[in-house]
């Protein structure tokens, strides 16, 4: 398949060979940025990954990637380096959609990893949508008012 990712073959085994814990479901995505990035190119919209677990809306990884990325190895990668990061592996990771799905096939089964496409992605959308909140308070730091007396 041509869409499909393929992980680099050392990082891969690397995270094989040391036995990560099993457990849990991911929700993973990738997406275009809400800002745009400038390069010798011109201006562009980078795409960005986040992971997130399912659970506990725990934001495990978010990550942007330039244009020299196509979506599907953004989301690999990303997930590639999630589980190594923390040698730990889910159960499964529910993805947006069945193309998601296809284009991480052969890798999630080398990781002995399910995915499922049919299932919405709650947490992680909740986990966008708190960050893309404006925060509250001042735009900038403000001084500790000091006593005088």
């Amino acid at each position: 398949m041509e869409d499909a990712y393929a992980p680099d073959p050392a990082k891969l085994e690397a995270l094989l060979s040391a036995k990560p814990k099993r457990g849990g479901v991911w929700e993973a995505d990738v997406f275009a940025a809400l800002s745009t990035a400038r390069d010798a190119d011109g201006e562009y919209q980078p795409l960005m990954t986040m992971i997130v677990d399912g659970a506990t809306g725990f934001v495990l990884s978010a990550r942007m990637f330039g244009r020299a990325y196509r979506a599907i190895d953004a989301l690999g990668d990303d997930l590639l380096d999630a589980a190594a990061r923390g040698s730990a592996l889910p159960e499964s990771v529910d993805v947006k959609d069945a193309a998601t799905a296809a284009g991480l096939a052969a890798f999630a089964a080398k990781l002995g990893v399910a995915l499922e496409s049919d299932r919405p992605l709650n947490a992680l959308y909740a986990a966008r949508r708190a960050l893309s909140v404006p925060r509250s308070g001042p735009a900038r730091p403000t001084r500790r008012p000091t006593r005088r007396g």
